[in-house]
């Protein structure tokens, strides 16, 4: 039996959302989108209705109480207001979690099945809980013989003890999704059943073999004596250690992965529904963890739902990978977007804006100006013009990048209008991929009368003569020079080419950002020299209310957002 569709409504940030589904599913999505939502909803609402004090109903419109105490799995103590539209109510017209799974067998056209649940508070502490009975996909929830789903949140690290516990409060801990306080009791649980096993079972070395395949070589090794000890003993062993180590010292994204594999292997549920298991672990070991979660759930014929933020998880997903884009607790998108956007790391996204600058403190600092503009960009630093892409690379990023535009910043360099535009014609650049800055470069916009004096609160006459009149710009500047030198070479053959000098006196009536660059440094330092007291140090870091600098990047990226 597979899952092939869940709805869910009203329950935190999700008002109402469907979501068809593989055996593999990732959602994707910022901070605040629903994703874990959509985890925590469904296992509250399956272990609920798996529970055995939980009585199926025939009526659409009746539940079965489940108090507190037996409930396995709850969000949050404070259940009542898990609600997205209002308190979970104890009368008839209450607000409620809605869950609708839609199933169907494995056989070559078995049957579609269906199951509609629901929770709400009851009229006492506890839940009211609906399990449609004569449901065939209910008694598949209900099965005793097989887990149905396991949750696995994000893990913040383990106890420094563990005292031994009975079997059924370990797996009733490790169902509500609190495995981090029992987590060296499942070891020993998984130990004792290959130990005492009749038919070969061998849970913990399955356990080891898939951990070392997504981490590194790792042994376990797990001890207990009833007749002395308190607490469970277990130590580790990667290929890189010397000497055994005890479990606590572990980092937190290996202890993420032996909890992963150590449900799989222990409960073998039909849904595992995992919070971000990338966290904590270096890209490449993040691939590596998701290609083995997919293995191992494949071999237990197991599905999976599992957030990430990760564009590392995303490039390693198996094929026929469903990528699931959610946003305000909706799915949105189309999935090929989702998965190429977020493949880049480029989610939410809509422009590219690549920049031959490898500091884009002060480029954020521009863009910081425009909120909306900004939460739609990335930025991809190049570092230094020559790596900057020719119109044919730039193309085919654009539709690696599927509907997210892109952009190219490219300095002035001191280059005249028309050596601008020579430039763009030789790198193939069609005018809406290119923002050339005005000034000599980036930094040329901060250097200016008029937004020195709003930082600095002064006269901007004053800040004009007694900063700016004191700035020395030469055309034998080393710099100028060798920028002139390049921009001569842009040239057609038989055009007229400008001199230095006739260069100079046109970019230096504009100012002194446009002949020289990295303009900023000489600019704090006579600001220093004359105000003296540190009134130089915020000069390019920021913008204050009522000036707004680079309008001509606004308007490049706004050209780049609109072409089609």
């Amino acid at each position: 039996m597979k899952l092939r569709n869940v709805s869910v409504k009203n329950f935190k940030a999700l008002d109402e959302v469907s979501l068809s589904l593989q055996d593999f599913n990732v959602i994707v999505g910022p901070n605040g989108s629903g994703k874990s939502s959509v985890l925590q909803a469904l296992h509250w609402i399956i272990q609920s209705a798996r529970n055995p004090s939980v009585d199926t109903n025939k009526d659409p419109e009746s539940g079965s109480t489940l108090s507190l105490n037996d409930a396995i799995y709850m969000p949050s103590p404070d259940y009542k207001n898990a609600g997205h539209d209002g308190i979970y109510g104890n009368f008839k017209d209450a607000k409620r979690l809605d869950v609708t799974l839609r199933a169907e067998e494995e056989d070559e056209g078995g049957d579609k099945l269906e199951a509609k649940l629901w929770l709400k508070a009851a009229r006492n502490e506890g839940l009211s809980v609906h399990v449609p009975s004569n449901n065939q996909l209910s008694a598949a929830l209900r099965d005793r013989n097989r887990e149905f789903s396991a949750y696995i949140p994000g893990l913040a690290g383990i106890p420094l003890s563990e005292e031994r516990r009975a079997k059924s409060i370990v797996l009733r801990q490790a169902a509500a999704g609190d495995a981090n306080t029992v987590l060296r009791n499942v070891l020993w649980l998984l130990k004792q059943i290959e130990v005492n096993s009749n038919n070969n079972e061998r849970p913990l070395s399955e356990l080891q073999d898939r951990v070392s395949k997504a981490i590194r070589k790792t042994e376990f090794k797990i001890s207990f004596d009833d007749d002395k000890d308190y607490s469970i003993s277990v130590e580790f062993k990667t290929s890189e250690m010397a000497d055994w180590r005890s479990l606590e010292l572990a980092g937190i994204g290996f202890l993420q992965a032996i909890q992963i594999f150590a449900y799989i292997v222990l409960f073998n549920p039909r849904l595992l529904l995992i919070d971000e298991p990338d966290s904590h672990l270096h890209p490449d070991a993040q691939g590596r963890l998701v290609r083995e979660i997919a293995q191992a759930a494949h071999d237990h014929g197991c599905q999976v739902i599992m957030t990430t933020h990760s564009p590392s998880v995303v490039r390693a997903l198996p094929d026929g990978t469903r990528v699931i884009w959610m946003r305000d607790g909706k799915a949105v998108g189309k999935e090929a977007d989702a998965r190429k956007q977020m493949g880049w790391g480029l989610l939410d996204k809509e422009l590219v804006l690549l920049t031959e600058d490898k500091e884009t403190d002060m480029l954020r600092a521009l863009l910081s100006q425009w909120p909306d503009l900004e939460r739609r960009i990335a930025i991809w630093p190049l570092e230094g013009s020559g790596n900057l892409p020719k119109g044919v690379v730039l193309n085919g990023l654009q539709s690696l990048f599927g509907n997210v535009k892109t952009l190219m910043h490219r300095d002035g360099d001191m280059m005249l209008a028309p050596e601008k535009e020579f430039w763009r014609e030789k790198w193939g650049l069609k005018p809406h991929q290119l923002w050339f800055t005005e000034g000599a470069d980036i930094e040329s916009y901060f250097v200016c009368p008029k937004y020195c004096a709003a930082v600095l609160q002064e006269n901007q006459n004053s800040v004009q003569e007694d900063i700016f009149d004191h700035l020395i710009a030469s055309e034998s500047d080393k710099d100028f020079v060798k920028k002139r030198e390049d921009a001569r070479e842009l040239y057609p053959t038989g055009s007229s080419i400008p001199s230095n000098s006739e260069a100079f006196s046109n970019l230096r009536a504009r100012g002194y950002g446009h002949v020289r660059k990295k303009a900023v440094s000489p600019l704090r330092a006579r600001i220093q020299n004359y105000y003296k007291g540190g009134r130089e140090q915020p000069i390019g870091k920021v913008i204050p209310q009522g000036i707004e600098l680079a309008q001509d990047l606004k308007s490049a990226i706004e050209a780049a957002l609109s072409n089609k």
